[in-house]
């Protein structure tokens, strides 16, 4: 091997060894390098990532850093249970979960959040903060207490990606939007999702609160109340209801829905269809349909008791 090739593999081996080094600089190791999410969260930077290892039980998360304000936890494939003492304010740490600091801007991915029953755990995830998550499944259905809420966020953006998905025990809040008085920021929950949302969803609290879906899996059991605040939705499952008992601007695929006004989402109606090669008269069709759809819609709206 001349010494041109073999000066240039050096370099190569060289280069590679140096990104695996900054890969791991980056990335904090629970457990192996740091035995507790705790202790990874006391240390980590801005840009880094703390990454679970194996399946873990343990206590509450407060996602709150002293050193960072924009990190990723990577659940990694694996399941992180919360199955002992929990987090929130001093008097009330009754959370699996808390992301802090509505400075913040955490992404959360591949994997699993939930809680034990005996944890006593009444909400599962409470979110000051702007949370992505990225194919994660937030899983309250464990949870045994009338007060349980799957999902709470007081301020920020949180964004459901991929295929979130976030389960609720049946009858109770998958997703609570509240735009709290007691913090200076709207709080808004942006799902754009393969996944299903299993549980109700609510907007409250006050007139800056938003609720945008492009996007859930047709296998959702939902229905969403619009107390307060703005919602813009569209593809929602068939056989969602949706109340707007606000003043605010509430869309449901397509349909505008005043104060006052429910809907429950129709079942879309494909009778003779064409039998044709006709890109063009498809699309006709289905240009057709979409209006009829959005006129069906309109004419099953009501007024709220």
């Amino acid at each position: 091997m001349g010494m041109k090739k073999m000066a240039a593999l050096v370099m190569t081996l060289v280069l590679c060894l140096t990104a695996a080094g900054a890969m791991a600089a980056n990335t904090l190791q629970v457990p192996g390098e740091y035995a507790t999410v705790k202790a990874a969260l006391a240390v980590v930077q801005n840009g880094q990532t703390i990454q679970l290892m194996q399946d873990i039980e343990g206590d509450g998360i407060d996602f709150k850093s002293s050193n960072a304000t924009t990190y990723t936890f990577d659940l990694n494939n694996h399941t992180y249970t919360v199955t002992g003492n929990l987090v929130g304010s001093n008097g009330s740490k009754t959370q699996a979960f808390r992301f802090y600091d509505k400075e913040d801007s955490i992404t959360v991915k591949n994997g699993r959040l939930t809680a034990t029953a005996g944890s006593n755990a009444l909400w599962l995830i409470n979110s000051y903060g702007n949370v992505t998550y990225e194919n994660v499944v937030v899983d309250a259905s464990e949870l045994t207490s009338s007060q349980t809420q799957a999902l709470h966020t007081n301020n920020g953006t949180n964004k459901l990606l991929g295929t979130s998905s976030v389960i609720a025990p049946a009858g109770y809040p998958a997703i609570v939007v509240n735009d709290s008085t007691s913090y200076q920021g709207p709080a808004t929950m942006i799902i754009n999702t393969k996944g299903d949302i299993q549980g109700n969803v609510t907007v409250t609290g006050g007139r800056e609160a938003g609720l945008t879906i492009t996007n859930v899996s047709n296998k959702s059991q939902m229905d969403i109340v619009v107390e307060s605040g703005d919602a813009n939705m569209s593809n929602l499952p068939v056989g969602t209801e949706i109340k707007n008992k606000g003043t605010g601007a509430v869309t449901a695929n397509g349909v505008v829905l005043a104060k006052g006004e429910r809907i429950v989402i129709p079942a879309p109606v494909y009778d003779d269809l064409p039998q044709t090669g006709d890109n063009s008269s498809l699309m006709l069709w289905a240009s057709m349909l979409a209006l009829a759809a959005a006129g069906f819609a309109a004419s099953r709206k009501t007024r709220l008791n």
